[in-house]
């Protein structure tokens, strides 16, 4: 999973160190390196130790564009050389935020997630980052603005980024089922290496007009990279208020056993679900909807 991070905020990076299951203090403060989608380097922080045992943070400042980085921290734990790794992924909008998330009611007017002992900001997060890739899966479309790399192979004609290859430049896959539609902006583009004039190329559908795209060779069968942005901006209401329904619903602890399939009262047996019938409904519907403008 990716840590989000909207777009034009700046955000602590954060790790906490374990060894055997405790956290403990490093030899001396890590180092920290990042790397965007495209493998260039991206600026952040000196890394501090705010209190706490085993806790490191450097501050990556406002993102302009939508991204994945990649950073690793190293540094020495009882003289032996450790390595950790995160993802974070830099997003155009958020299904939901924390305060959103908190203030939702449930039946009887309880805000359930409001307790920040039971459910941290970084457990609310956790289930944003779930419930958004769960309804990608399910619609084959995004329900926020997000980034995407792809290798492809050039030819003759306009460049399909539905045959796209989505991965970094680290050759580590991307998870973008959505990726074919709503794509908004071009981020950049090279073929065989070189660099593009992003504003020459025209964006219909799911398909680039406007550039000589080559062609692939055995040496390099993919030839051309893009990157790009894809997904609505803003979030549309009705997937705002399913995502919160999902969260409540799965996120939110009950007093029913976690096995517990059905409970028994006055009024008769119920099954427990942490699938709204509205949010399947919802998905159901959405999966065949296609967007105004959109081949």
């Amino acid at each position: 999973m990716n840590f989000q991070i909207l777009r034009g905020t700046p955000r602590t990076l954060q790790i906490t160190v374990y060894s055997g299951g405790t956290p403990v203090d490093l030899d001396a403060n890590p180092t920290i390196a990042i790397v965007d989608g495209n493998g260039t380097a991206v600026t952040t922080g000196a890394v501090t130790k705010p209190a706490g045992t085993g806790i490191y943070e450097s501050v990556l400042p406002a993102q302009a564009n939508l991204n994945v980085l990649t950073a690793t921290w190293t540094g020495l734990l009882a003289t032996k050389a450790v390595t950790f790794t995160q993802s974070y992924e830099i997003v155009g909008n958020l299904l939901f935020t924390e305060a959103e998330a908190r203030a939702e009611q449930i039946v009887g007017g309880q805000a359930a997630l409001s307790d920040t002992a039971k459910y941290s900001d970084a457990l609310i997060a956790h289930w944003r980052s779930v419930i958004g890739d769960m309804f990608e899966w399910r619609l084959n479309r995004a329900v926020v603005s997000r980034y995407c790399r792809v290798r492809i192979a050039g030819g003759s004609g306009p460049l399909d980024l539905t045959y796209g290859h989505p991965q970094l430049a680290s050759g580590s896959p991307l998870s973008r089922p959505g990726r074919s539609w709503d794509i908004a902006r071009i981020i950049s583009a090279s073929v065989g290496g070189v660099a593009q004039t992003v504003g020459d190329i025209q964006i219909v559908g799911s398909k680039l007009y406007g550039v000589s795209w080559g062609s692939s060779t055995t040496a390099d069968p993919l030839n051309v990279t893009v990157e790009y942005e894809y997904g609505p901006d803003p979030v549309d209401s009705e997937t705002h208020q399913r995502a919160l329904d999902l969260l409540l619903a799965n996120a939110a602890k009950s007093g029913f056993a976690s096995t517990a399939e059905s409970v028994t009262n006055d009024d008769g047996t119920f099954r427990i679900t942490t699938f709204p019938a509205g949010v399947e409904e919802f998905l159901k519907q959405r999966k065949h909807r296609r967007a105004f403008g959109i081949a």
